[in-house]
């Protein structure tokens, strides 16, 4: 009888959540960044987001700036990535207008309303 040996077998990985724009600015509204807020941004794992949280670290203005250990502050990501912060905005603007939209339109053609139904 052959063992079989599911060590070699590779599990499926769930799929990570691609963050939406409003929760991105969310996280980067805080002061200061550790790996874990690195891993959701970007959609990495653990050994990524250290390889990222070193490189921005290495930068001059990070590296003469006595920081808490662990982290390091949003504005270097920012910086460091050029990440478009207005873009995130105009994407989150577009979001809550189209959600607004959407209640109105379901508002209009609701059962709870009888007035709209007809017209």
């Amino acid at each position: 009888m052959t063992k079989l040996d599911n060590s070699n077998i590779r599990q499926a990985r769930k799929p990570k959540k691609v963050l939406s724009s409003s929760e991105i600015l969310e996280i980067l509204n805080k002061q200061w960044l550790n790996t874990e807020d690195i891993m959701m941004i970007f959609n990495v794992g653990v050994t990524k987001a250290r390889q990222i949280y070193y490189d921005v670290m290495c930068q001059d203005d990070v590296i003469r700036t006595r920081l808490p250990s662990g982290v390091l502050p949003a504005k270097s990501l920012i910086n460091y990535f050029d990440i478009d912060l207005d873009y995130l905005f105009k994407v989150e603007e577009l979001h809550k207008k189209s959600m607004s939209m959407n209640a109105n339109s379901n508002e209009h053609t609701s059962v709870n309303n009888p007035s709209n139904l007809f017209t």
